[in-house]
């Protein structure tokens, strides 16, 4: 005969393992992130320290500090280079002051490589995904679509993810050229709620348990 508590209590756990299964949220704000990250320690990156013209295309790579950038794109600079005011591309400006220039196209990617691994990742995007979909974004074993913006449109995108990552790849579906800036990176992991109802179920086990052995 099947024991009903170690059947229960199989299913619990089996829910409970559930939710320790890896999973990515994205964030189109700002203050959206911000809540999602509370409590965590983030680092800042916004360019004005590194050398305008650095180039990562072509397989270079180019070190800001707590992540190095590397395109696989073959072109020539000034694209794929740290670009100071004024900028080559206007559409491309987030704030005034100096961003990322990236440029690359279907099969071709950027690929951001940290020092360390992390959880958090946000960023101020200037003309990415402009018209239609050009760029997906692979992360933590998810793929990651920003939602199509305007000419020029200067806009947050941001995820976080209960297992960490040391790598995130923007890939190319169609041509994409576009400014980032204002990186926000690090953390650590979020908390997992429990399945709604968990708590009850396994309060009711243990007492049908200790009833059973009453018995």
């Amino acid at each position: 005969m099947t024991n009903p508590t170690f059947l229960g209590t199989t299913l619990a756990l089996s829910l409970l393992a559930g939710t320790a299964q890896s999973a990515v949220f994205t964030y189109d704000t700002a203050a959206a992130f911000a809540t999602a990250t509370a409590g965590m320690t983030l680092s800042t990156e916004d360019f004005e320290d590194d050398t305008p013209g650095s180039y990562y295309g072509d397989g270079n790579s180019v070190d800001v500090g707590g992540f190095s950038l590397s395109s696989d794109h073959p072109n020539d600079a000034p694209r794929n280079t740290i670009d100071a005011q004024p900028l080559q591309f206007p559409e491309f400006n987030v704030n005034g002051s100096t961003v990322a220039n990236i440029l690359y196209g279907l099969g071709t990617s950027l690929t951001l490589t940290f020092d360390s691994p992390i959880f958090a990742f946000g960023a101020m995007f200037a003309d990415l995904n402009n018209g239609v979909v050009r760029t997906e974004i692979d992360v933590a074993g998810a793929t990651l679509t920003p939602a199509v913006a305007g000419i020029g449109e200067v806009r947050f995108f941001g995820f976080v993810s209960d297992a960490a990552f040391s790598t995130i790849t923007f890939r190319g579906v169609e041509n994409d050229g576009y400014g980032m800036d204002d990186v926000v990176y690090g953390g650590s992991a979020p908390a997992i709620p429990l399945p709604a109802g968990l708590p009850l179920l396994l309060t009711g086990l243990f007492g049908l348990g200790a009833l059973r052995r009453r018995g």
